[in-house]
């Protein structure tokens, strides 16, 4: 994922719009996920995932290496995920179109 500065930040926003509280909850997101670590994992469609428990995002990369993040991802169904016997399976049918996501890489 691309990281901003504050400065890259108020540039790129000033090109496309964004307001301020758009600008400091992208800066609050990006220092979160920092520090989060992906988990890899068994599966022929998926390569690893993450979960930020604060922001209740769970983030996806996949073996052909697009990244997407997946928001409002209650903990109970990252728990789900974690324990599925299928990862791919279970990711399939209760987050892929569940859940408003966005690609990031």
């Amino acid at each position: 994922m691309k990281t901003f500065s504050k400065l890259e930040l108020r540039i790129y926003s000033i090109d496309n719009e964004f307001s301020e509280d758009e600008i400091k909850t992208y800066s609050v997101f990006q220092d979160l996920w920092r520090n989060i670590r992906h988990t890899k994992v068994k599966s022929s469609n998926l390569h690893s995932y993450a979960y930020s428990s604060l922001s209740k995002v769970l983030e996806v990369k996949f073996k052909s290496g697009a990244v997407y993040q997946y928001t409002g991802v209650p903990k109970h169904i990252w728990n789900a995920l974690k324990a599925a016997s299928s990862h791919g399976s279970y990711f399939y049918h209760n987050i892929r179109t569940s859940f408003p996501y966005r690609r990031v890489k």
